[in-house]
């Protein structure tokens, strides 16, 4: 797997999916290093994912967090299990697993998307302050365009909301 996709990145270097490519060659590299069972564990949690079975995917994740916590796979799995707590209902239990994710992993490159995540579901006051917080702590990102574009619709709103009152 990691020879395919790292062939693939060489042969189309400007496909929208080569860093993707690359990137996942590299996870799995890494992460066989470390050991095969965190990688079984994680592979099993995504099937059960794609299979709709949410319920084991969420256990199979939760089992991962406490089994391994030292795995270079564990920003993956916060960020998998946050989605899961949000499909759920369960903002909150999401919004604390993205934060650990971002405050834990900060050089990751999930960290921004976790506190993008927490922005999406929090208050216009706590949205921009994480807008500005990714902004600050990641300016070459490469969705930071995306980022300033709601900072300032977050902004906007919060200013016409106060100059109706």
């Amino acid at each position: 797997a990691v020879d395919s996709l790292s062939r693939f990145a060489e042969l189309h270097p400007w496909s929208e999916d080569a860093n993707d490519a690359l990137e996942t060659a590299m996870l799995v590299k890494e992460a066989l290093i470390e050991d095969r069972a965190p990688l079984d564990c994680f592979r099993e949690a995504g099937a059960a994912l794609v299979r709709g079975k949410r319920e084991a995917a969420a256990d199979s994740l939760d089992a991962f967090r406490e089994r391994y916590p030292m795995s270079l796979l564990l920003p993956r799995v916060c960020f998998m299990r946050a989605e899961i707590h949000l499909e759920d209902g369960e903002p909150e239990a999401a919004a604390g697993l993205w934060m650990e994710l971002a405050e834990a992993f900060p050089l990751h490159d999930l960290a921004p998307r976790a506190l993008e995540r927490v922005a999406e579901t929090s208050g216009p006051d706590e949205a921009l302050e994480l807008y500005e917080k990714i902004i600050e702590r990641y300016p070459d990102d490469p969705f930071i365009g995306r980022i300033r574009a709601r900072y300032i619709a977050v902004r906007k709103s919060i200013e016409e909301d106060d100059g109706a009152d």
